[in-house]
Parts: C-alpha cells; structure tokens; sequence
C-alpha cells in the first residue's frame, strides 16, 4: 500500500470513528413543560364492571294471630329470626364527574354514578316462624313440621350515589383517591306461604292455596371507599375502585293475608351493606 493510500485509509477511520462516537455521546433531554403535562381538572364521564356483594340481616319484628293488624294478638318469634342472606352479582355502572385543581397536586371534585348487580336468595321458611306450626293460631300442642312449604327470600337491583372525591397526584399520571356521599340501593323482600297443610305461618281453611308477597324498598344510606386512576393515552383515565355502604335498617310488611277476615300481618327489618369492587374506564372532556 502507498502513502496516500494510507493516509487515506486512516483520514476515512477518524471519520468513522468520529460519527460513530457522536452517534454513542448522550442526548440532552428536553424538559417536559407544563403545557404538556395532563390536565386532570374539568369533566369527565366512563362506565366501570366488578363485582358486589350485599349482605343482609332479616329480623322479624312483629307476628300477630288472624284478624284485624288491631285486633289480632301478637304471639312470640322463634329463634329462627334472625336469619342472614349474601348476595353476589356483576356490578355494571356508569359515572360521571368534575375535578378542580386545588394545588400543584392535589385535586377535589364530585362525583354521580349508577349501577345495576342482580341477586336473589330464597329459603326454605319464613324468619321467626319456621320451627313450630301454629306459629300466629296460638297451638298448645306444637307440631313440627321444619319449613313446612314456606320461604323468604331477599334480592338486589340498582344502585347510585353522589359523593365527593379528594385526590393526590403521585406522579404527572398518576391520582390517588378517597371518595363519600350518600347512597341509594333498591332491596327487594318477599315471603311465601305454602299451602295451608304444609305452612307453618299462614292461617285458614284447610286445602287452601299458598299466597305470595313481595316489597321493593330503596334505602338511602352513605357511603365511602378509595382507588387509584392512570392517565392512560390521550385523554382517557383507567380506573381501579373499593367502596362500601351502609343503609342501616329497612322496615317491610308483609301482608300474607288469604281470605279478608283471616289476615296475617308480618313485620320485619333488614339489615343492608354492600361491599364493591369495579374497574373502569373514563374519558376526561
């Protein structure tokens, strides 16, 4: 090789080299400005699916001997009342709300949802009537008959609530929160009496038919829970979220009356709260 050739072939290697370390030496990061960052404050609407589970307490309260609700004597409640019923359902709901930037990192808003988990639980005898039959006819001989053909059963349906929120941002996209408010919960009770010579509630003719009876009740109560969002992409957030309720006590009667002047009056209140575990997806206007 001559002379130039090498001079040539070593000028061609620094420029190689040269490229190559440029290519290698560290980038200076642009910093993120704050116009680029997420904006949590302002609207935003999503749908969410879990799971909820409802547990309830029945107790009877009040059973009284055939006659008028004035007239008929209240006789006793056996230790069957009270009796639990758990509900398990999908929980699918829809919300909608409005963040406010408080501080740097720290947002507050509202929040209404909407929600819908079905469950029914059925069995066999009615709470505080199913050991002795006889229960409202004031027997002196006690016959058993455990069950007999009644039932009572306990459902759930919709559900809402408007609550505030309060959260942290951990980091740029993403907000930890804590949430309360007030609730609603649609309840749905219901007994059955089974025909007159298997029943161990109802009173009558004997051959008589059974006789079903159903309430709907909506108890307003309060609520709280937690959860966590991810800015996603755009201007979508995922959402992961607990929340518990309590309704305390609902009164119900159940009317299992089976002519006009043999009339069964049957009191009672159940104990509500749901437990709800959702995730979701939410899109900030």
């Amino acid at each position: 090789m001559t002379l130039r050739k090498m001079i040539l072939a070593a000028v061609l290697a620094m420029a190689s080299t040269a490229s190559l370390a440029a290519d290698l030496a560290p980038q200076e990061v642009e910093p993120i400005s704050p116009q680029q960052a997420f904006d949590w404050s302002g609207f935003y609407a999503g749908a969410s699916v879990g799971g909820r589970l409802l547990d309830s307490t029945w107790t009877a309260t009040e059973l009284r001997t055939p006659g008028s609700p004035q007239a008929g004597a209240q006789v006793a409640i056996d230790r069957t009342s009270p009796r639990d019923y758990a509900l398990r359902g999908v929980h699918f709901g829809g919300f909608v709300g409005y963040n406010f930037l408080i501080a740097p990192r720290w947002l507050a808003g509202v929040e209404a949802d909407g929600g819908y988990a079905h469950d029914r639980k059925g069995r066999g005898g009615i709470p505080g009537c199913i050991i002795v039959n006889g229960c409202v006819t004031g027997a002196s001989t006690p016959v058993l008959i455990p069950f007999g053909g009644d039932s009572a059963r306990v459902g759930m349906g919709w559900d809402a609530s408007l609550r505030a929120r309060a959260g942290y941002l951990v980091t740029p996209d993403l907000l930890v929160f804590g949430t309360a408010g007030v609730a609603l919960q649609q309840v749905k009770v219901g007994a059955t009496c089974g025909a007159i010579v298997s029943s161990n509630y109802c009173f009558g003719t004997s051959g008589q038919p059974g006789i079903r009876r159903d309430k709907t009740k909506t108890p307003v109560g309060w609520t709280l829970g937690a959860g966590a969002e991810w800015h996603v992409w755009g201007n979508w957030l995922l959402r992961a979220e607990y929340r518990y309720a309590n309704y305390g006590k609902v009164d119900g009667t159940l009317p299992l009356n089976l002519t006009a002047i043999d009339y069964n009056t049957y009191r009672m209140k159940l104990k509500v709260q749901t437990h709800t575990l959702a995730l979701g997806l939410a899109y900030k206007f």
